[in-house]
């Protein structure tokens, strides 16, 4: 496991997505940021996210749909019982996963029952077992290659997340 040290990038990162009020601009404004490349622009109908993306359309693994949530519920648990190993150092085509030490990273903020729209969500995040994995990609020259939310494909610094994605980074590699 990798820690990720808070510096102007992953800051900007987070400037920019504050500074932006629909996705559309968010996610143009994100290729514009030094270490960030667009790879493809996909349309915000195409619903696809980080894990699907990598685990789905690159990985052409066929577990996720039907097993989505209990890849979430403990991932790395998940992830090992696919055939996937846990590696200190990154090679080509190795999936890249951004997690957070604790609930309260993520930004999720307090569960209040009376936010009937976030309480389910929140409550599953706090079910989880730490760590509170937020975000995938796959490790390409140097790079991650990865979608944020349902926006377009990037080709990324390590460092280049959000700052609620974490500061955790794990690296799997298919064994078996």
């Amino acid at each position: 496991m990798l820690e990720l040290e808070v510096t102007t990038g992953r800051l900007e990162f987070d400037r920019t997505i504050r500074s932006h009020f629909n996705p559309e601009a968010i996610y143009d404004a994100i290729s514009q940021l030094e270490g960030v490349e667009l790879v493809e622009r996909r349309r915000f109908e195409h619903q696809t996210k980080c894990a699907e993306f990598v685990f789905n359309e690159q990985s052409q693994e066929q577990w996720l749909s039907e097993e989505t949530e209990a890849m979430w519920d403990n991932p790395l648990k998940f992830l090992q019982a696919h055939g996937y190993s846990l590696e200190d150092e990154p090679m080509e085509g190795d999936i890249v996963a951004y997690a957070c030490k604790t609930p309260e990273e993520t930004g999720i903020g307090p569960v209040d029952d009376q936010d009937f729209a976030g309480f389910a969500a929140k409550r599953k995040l706090l079910e989880r077992q730490p760590p509170y994995f937020q975000h995938f990609g796959i490790y390409r020259r140097g790079k991650v290659l990865s979608k944020f939310n349902e926006g377009h494909v990037y080709l990324h610094d390590l460092s280049m997340i959000p700052s609620n994605y974490g500061s955790q980074v794990y690296f799997f590699r298919k064994t078996s």
